[in-house]
């Protein structure tokens, strides 16, 4: 496992574990860490032990600050617009990893904290957590694509526009985030959702999340097609039979403990 400035990176029980670790900064997004986090993000892509990846943060109470405004701030126009490409293709590329991506929120998310949690499969927050957009309140523009597409045009408006912070149960309500869990057994329970995860076939959750973004952003009719696709796929590459029979003894086992 390579050795990161910023980033403590590790794999347990099939998840892949990215945790930020700008303390100084508050997980300010700079040159460094933006590249940083792609590396591992990439690097546990490939790497067979791990199914799912964990974005989080180790810093208590912050997930991420935003941008680095001490960088940006002695930048010309042209360095500005340079890193602003740069932290497009970073959020692109942790986007489009073939392994699911969970980010998991405990604590304050701003800015570019935000377009990396929208870069996300599952996004899980902290009963404390609060977000807040604040690219239009600094002069910028950004986080107009990936908040759309998750809470609608409206909510995006409105969240963009006046900049201000929601906090967790906001962010449930509107669709921001997938679950909202307590605070005191925040990291326990995204540990058993990611080892859930980890514990299915890698080549099923590979080709479902393709056919989900498919479906996302695809008409219906060719959403369908991608779907077929991914069925003949997996049933070509993966053990199926074998999945059955595990799901078969699982639930079996899931139910004589409830009886007991």
């Amino acid at each position: 496992m390579a050795e990161y400035e910023f980033l403590k990176v590790n794999i347990k029980n099939g998840v892949g574990y990215i945790g930020m670790d700008r303390y100084e900064a508050r997980n300010a997004l700079n040159y460094k860490l933006l590249g940083e986090l792609v590396d591992a993000a990439r690097s546990l892509d490939t790497d067979e032990e791990a199914g799912v990846i964990v974005l989080y943060s180790c810093i208590d109470q912050i997930f991420c600050a935003g941008a680095d405004i001490k960088e940006r701030r002695v930048m010309t126009d042209e360095q500005v617009t340079a890193r602003r490409i740069y932290a497009r293709d970073c959020y692109d590329a942790l986007e489009n990893l073939q392994k699911p991506l969970i980010v998991a929120i405990d604590g304050k998310c701003m800015g570019g904290g935000c377009e990396i949690m929208g870069t996300a499969d599952i996004i899980l927050s902290s009963e404390r957590s609060t977000f807040r957009y604040v690219e239009v309140a600094v002069g910028s523009v950004g986080a107009t694509q990936r908040v759309t597409r998750f809470v609608g045009r409206q909510h995006a408006n409105e969240l963009l526009f006046t900049g201000r912070t929601i906090d967790a149960a906001e962010a449930y309500n509107m669709g921001l985030v997938a679950r909202m869990l307590p605070s005191d057994t925040f990291m326990e329970e995204v540990t058993a959702s990611a080892e859930m995860i980890a514990s299915h076939p890698r080549v099923t959750l590979m080709a479902t999340k393709k056919a989900i973004k498919v479906a996302a952003t695809a008409a219906p009719e060719v959403g369908v097609m991608f779907e077929q696709m991914a069925i003949n796929y997996n049933l070509a590459k993966n053990d199926w039979r074998g999945s059955l029979d595990n799901f078969k003894a699982q639930t079996k086992a899931d139910r004589e403990k409830e009886c007991k």
